[in-house]
Parts: structure tokens; sequence; C-alpha cells
């Protein structure tokens, strides 16, 4: 019961809390500085990102590194032809437990990216307090990014 609470709590406040910060686009260019994931391999598992029982560990959160990793995962990410994506966070989802997190709870972020040229969009779910060498969903391309 006493979980229960707890996490209850602490979804209402992370709810309140990313219910009033402004929308998270493309970061400047500065907020990228040093954040140490490179993108080599597309994920063979077509539930990878999509599936909320298998997101992308980015990891980062113990460090305050968790928006950064998220955005460097992100902009690594091209459309299935190459194309140029946007993406916005929607939000956050599905207490899990974590070693990590504030009292052993962490949240996932999700993130909703459209194809520029298309009006195509996909949710992935994003983990900033686990880390496991994050892939590309099926479905997208890697490309280079150039860091600071």
């Amino acid at each position: 019961m006493r979980y229960k609470t707890i996490a209850s709590i602490l979804l209402t406040s992370s709810f309140i809390y990313s219910c009033n910060q402004p929308k998270l686009e493309h970061p400047e260019p500065d907020i990228i500085k040093s954040v140490e994931i490179n993108l080599t391999e597309i994920s063979t598992d077509p539930d990878y990102g999509y599936d909320m029982k298998k997101p992308v560990e980015v990891g980062g959160i113990a460090e305050k590194k968790g928006h950064k990793n998220q955005y460097t995962y992100l902009r690594q990410l091209a459309g299935p032809n190459g194309e140029s994506l946007s993406f916005h966070r929607k939000g956050l989802c599905c207490i899990f437990k974590t070693d990590n997190g504030h009292r052993g709870l962490g949240f996932l972020d999700i993130w909703e990216i459209k194809i520029t040229a298309s009006d195509k969009t996909k949710k992935i779910y994003l983990n900033s307090y686990n880390y496991d060498t994050p892939k590309s969903p099926l479905g997208f391309r890697i490309k280079k990014v150039k860091k600071n």
C-alpha cells in the first residue's frame, strides 16, 4: 500500500511538473556538448522503442544529463529514406522500479517523432534512468551529428 501511495504522489507531481514545462523541441547546440551517445546499430526488435516495456535506455538522470542524452539520441535519427525529423516530448508515463530514480522509482518519457516531409508520426519511449547501448528503432536510419 505504501508503495502505491508513494508512486501515486510521484506520478501526480511529475505529471503536474511536466505539464507546466515548455514544449521541448530541438535544443540549442550548446545543450548537446559532451554527451556520449553514438548510435551505430538499428534494432531488429519491432517493439524496441515503440513499446513501453521495451524503451530506449539512454540513461543520464544520475548525472543530470537525462534530457541531454535524449536530445543527442533523437538528433541522430533520420526517417526511413534519410528524411529530417522533428520531435517533441509528449509527457511522462509508466512508473517503474529502478535503483537510479528518486526513492527507487522512475518514469518513461514519451516522444512524438514526425517525418518532416510527411504527416507520418511515431511515438517512442525513452528511459533516462537506466542505460543500455541505445539503438535506432526499426523504421529509422542513423545520421551523424557534428558535436561542438
